[in-house]
């Protein structure tokens, strides 16, 4: 589960003005095509991408007013919990801190999705 969240994670953050079709994306993230489209169609389905089709077979990601405030959301957090890494010391009750962390970014995360 949290590999499938950090993946949606890769993709919402490799996406903007030069890598926004799904052939740059996959090779900016270094995953397959395939599994690369399989995603984005999740992530349109939930209203975070929108792909619209430019020519021919060419089809334009961008990320939606919802899909920026998720990222916006990423940011925010990841630089939260850098800062408190970078502050602590490793104790075995630090990695219970940063477990709690954990668990607290991604239920921040799904509720930005479900807003």
């Amino acid at each position: 589960m949290i590999r499938r969240k950090l993946l949606v994670e890769r993709i919402i953050f490799s996406i903007d003005k030069k890598a926004n079709c799904t052939n740059k994306i996959s090779k900016k993230v270094n995953i397959i095509y395939t599994h690369v489209v399989r995603v984005l169609g999740l992530l349109e389905k939930e209203g975070i991408v929108d792909r619209s089709k430019s020519n021919g077979r060419t089809r334009l990601v961008s990320l939606t007013q919802k899909g920026q405030r998720i990222r916006n959301a990423y940011i925010e957090l990841d630089e939260a919990y850098s800062q408190s890494i970078n502050k602590a010391s490793y104790t075995s009750s630090t990695k219970r801190t940063h477990r709690k962390c954990d668990d607290k970014y991604f239920d921040k995360l799904n509720n930005v999705k479900d807003s």
